[in-house]
């Protein structure tokens, strides 16, 4: 049996077992099953992943209201946001072989995906920025009032709404892609509308967002250094050196992490983008789409691991929570306290 997919209706027909794209293009069902066990997985890892560190961060967020608190609580919505909706939709449209939800071609919704990932991307782009000017100003003390520190986060938010909902109003379209289990900009399309508009994306949501992040932590590094080459001149104690030494390590570590799962989410995808519009549409096959696809999704995995586990305070807070969650797992609820005995004494005469 294989299961003829396009953008209009699904038909069935006999076959080997293969799933039939739009284009015509066999896709095995070894395939589908495999790309439908990654996006349950990354979903079944995503979803609540990202919604412990949303509350360990809220909960730190309220005894130390820095910035960086904010931010990070604020990029792990975006993720929780893009996966809680969008993870479900896509795993059952990876079993079924279609995008089965028919009521998500209103535009408004068609951009949920694109609006979150985006977000998520600014998100970084803003960290980045944030932590060069901490070291850059040798700031102590995060002392920003509640506003200034929004505006940041809406900073954020506000870059991701404006290049996703530009098809809304007229400046290209969203279009099923790959294997037609999701929506995305119609990066195969030779108008001239479309071929701007899927520029303009690749350079304002990689390339630019690449190189401001790993420009401000190049300058952050810089400053680490001359920082600790001037405790060096300066004759500091042994244990200013080893600090200064463990922090530029600890630094160095955390930028390698996040470009590192940015290339990696963010790399194939972009690529395959930039394919896309220079080969000709019956060239381009549907699985190479997807795949890259799931790289780009799979970006809600990575951020909890980075700023949650490489943050102090969070771990120390999953610390207790797990406490918490073991001691009462091993109160049995049929036990009951025991009552402390008395005991009398006579009075001695």
């Amino acid at each position: 049996m294989t299961l003829l997919v396009n953008t209009t209706n699904v038909s069935f027909a006999p076959s080997s077992g293969n799933v039939v794209t739009a284009e015509g293009e066999l896709l095995p069902v070894a395939a589908q099953i495999v790309l439908t066990l990654i996006i349950g997985t990354i979903t079944i890892i995503g979803v609540p992943s990202n919604l412990l560190v949303i509350y360990i961060f809220s909960k730190i967020y309220r005894n130390s209201p820095t910035t960086i608190n904010l931010m990070i609580v604020s990029i792990t919505t975006t993720d929780f946001m893009l996966y809680t909706f969008g993870g479900p939709v896509h795993t059952v449209s990876y079993i079924l072989g279609k995008w089965y939800l028919r009521t998500l071609r209103m535009p408004v919704l068609r951009i949920w995906v694109h609006f979150c990932s985006v977000a998520s991307l600014s998100h970084l782009v803003v960290i980045s920025i944030e932590r060069y000017l901490v070291v850059k100003y040798n700031v102590k003390k995060d002392q920003r009032a509640f506003w200034k520190q929004l505006l940041l986060v809406s900073t954020a938010w506000l870059y991701a709404i404006f290049w996703a909902i530009l098809p809304f109003f007229g400046w290209s379209s969203y279009e099923l892609e790959g294997v037609h289990t999701g929506c995305a900009p119609k990066w195969v399309s030779r108008e001239i509308i479309d071929t701007t508009y899927n520029i303009t994306l690749i350079f304002t949501e990689f390339i630019f967002p690449l190189m401001v992040i790993v420009w401000a932590y190049w300058k952050l590094i810089r400053k680490i250094k001359e920082h600790n080459a001037h405790i060096s001149v300066t004759n500091s104690s042994e244990q200013a050196l080893i600090r200064g030494r463990m922090i530029m390590k600890s630094t160095t570590r955390l930028i390698v992490l996040m470009v590192g799962a940015y290339t990696f989410s963010w790399l194939p995808y972009s690529a395959i983008c930039v394919w896309a519009m220079l080969v000709q549409k019956r060239d381009f096959p549907p699985l190479a789409a997807a795949v890259p696809a799931l790289f780009a999704k799979s970006s809600v995995i990575w951020n909890p691991l980075i700023y949650g586990m490489k943050h102090a305070g969070f771990r120390n807070e999953l610390a207790k929570l797990w406490e918490r969650l073991r001691s009462k797992s091993q109160v049995r609820p049929n036990d009951k306290p025991k009552k402390p005995k008395v005991e009398f004494q006579e009075d001695e005469e």
